[in-house]
């Protein structure tokens, strides 16, 4: 008898252990908020942005912005809006841009460079052009 309490208490443990691990595993490997899906703490042209960054620049770090302004360079994975905001495309984009368009885009800010007066942003979709 007490044999037959031992295998039933180490099927019950191993049947438990099982489904902790496997919550465990989906709570820490869960997929990831895409920038589509994320709410924008800021909307407006990239100058206004670029006036409002260069004050205070370490309260912008992180933050999902939306921007209009008119795309200055562009390169296979980045483009540049007024000269001045840096973005690194997602790899996710499908739209095509090109220079001189008009564009609307949202992206993640993770630094302003004093030096270059230049915003950087990345995880950048284009909204429209």
């Amino acid at each position: 008898m007490n044999w037959k309490k031992g295998k039933k208490f180490l099927l019950v443990f191993c049947i438990l252990g099982f489904i902790a691990g496997f919550f465990g595993y989906r709570y820490i490997y869960k997929d990831h908020d895409t920038i589509q899906e994320l709410s924008t703490e800021y909307s407006g042209t990239a100058k206004e942005l670029l006036n409002k960054v260069s004050e205070n620049p370490e309260n912008w770090n992180n933050k999902i912005v939306e921007i209009s302004g008119l795309v200055t360079k562009v390169n296979a994975t980045s483009i540049t809006i007024n000269s001045s905001v840096f973005c690194q495309l997602d790899p996710s984009n499908s739209k095509t841009i090109n220079q001189q368009d008009k564009a609307k885009i949202k992206g993640r800010i993770i630094g302003f460079d004093d030096l270059l007066m230049e915003l950087k942003m990345d995880q950048t979709i284009v909204l429209s052009k």
